[in-house]
């Protein structure tokens, strides 16, 4: 199968699934947020969700109709508490009344801090939950994948496979084949002194060897030279992932995050982001981003979740 082009192709797969296999059931904590409602209404026009609403229903209510949004077919689950409705969001996920979860009207560390909660039932045995940030730079015109801007802040050497495998669960949707990584440091050089560049040359011989499988990895790789042929040529960087990267590793949360929006904000970007390893796809999408963005996200999301695993 070709990979796809554009979020455009992305979407039209997503409808292609859930007109066959039916809608799915999506649950957004903390709903007070007129972008998330917008976007969902969206993506249920589009029949890839039935959603279920979960905040202060009054001010559910109040901001729907001031955004213009027909709430007819929503069910909405009064909580207005912030916390609350995030942990009542992620149970109801968790206990398979709903099939995704998405983040509404709070700030990101409280609504995982809720959905991470060893009572709640997402979590899955021997797996990390990442950030998995997909964008389309006009620059590049492909999809480029960051991680983990969201989720890890200081990843250990230990934890980095497990970062790549989630990445690859959406490369895969994606129909990406053998995915290039670059394991971005300031250099392309391994300097003994410089742990994240070590680390990146741990990982590539590690994936050299058979450890880490259906992608090519490569690093330590400065950005420029993972994504700019040009610049890989200048610097005489080698390699089938310089100059070509589909995935984007960095060494901790701030790096991803700034680069993230950066991609985004000056690379003029279409966006979508999720966190990957739950039992569930989990919709984390910033406050500040489009509707559009949104429904790129739930998208995303509904093709990951027709998937045995997320």
């Amino acid at each position: 199968m070709n990979r796809l082009k554009n979020f455009d192709d992305l979407r039209q797969l997503a409808v292609q699934k859930t007109s066959q296999h039916g809608a799915l059931r999506l649950a957004l904590a903390c709903a007070e947020d007129p972008y998330a409602l917008k976007a969902l209404s969206k993506a249920k026009a589009l029949g890839l969700v039935h959603p279920i609403l979960v905040g202060c229903a009054s001010r559910i209510k109040e901001i729907a109709e001031k955004s213009g949004v027909d709430l007819t077919g929503f069910e909405v689950i009064d909580e207005p508490k912030p916390r609350l409705a995030a942990a009542e969001a992620a149970v109801i996920v968790a206990n398979g009344q709903a099939d995704l979860l998405m983040k509404g009207k709070i700030m990101a560390f409280e609504f995982l801090e809720a959905a991470l909660h060893d009572g709640i039932g997402l979590k899955k045995e021997h797996q990390i939950w990442t950030h998995v940030g997909v964008f389309w730079p006009q620059a590049l015109s492909r999809f480029l994948l960051v991680t983990d801007g969201g989720v890890i802040i200081d990843p250990g050497l230990e934890d980095i496979p497990k970062v790549i495998a989630n990445a690859l669960k959406v490369t895969e949707v994606l129909r990406i084949s053998n995915p290039k990584i670059a394991l971005l440091a300031a250099v392309e050089t391994v300097y003994p002194n410089m742990p994240v560049a070590m680390g990146g040359a741990v990982i590539s011989k590690m994936a050299d060897r058979g450890q880490i499988k259906n992608a090519i990895i490569d690093g330590p790789l400065s950005l420029d030279v993972a994504i700019s042929p040009e610049a890989a040529r200048e610097k005489k960087v080698g390699g089938e992932v310089a100059g070509s990267a589909d995935i984007l590793v960095v060494n901790n949360i701030e790096v991803g995050n700034a680069l993230c929006k950066s991609i985004f904000i000056f690379g003029q970007a279409q966006s979508a982001g999720l966190v990957i390893g739950a039992s569930k796809p989990i919709i984390l999408s910033s406050r500040s981003e489009s509707v559009d963005a949104k429904v790129n996200s739930i998208a995303l999301a509904t093709l990951l979740a027709n998937r045995e695993e997320c």
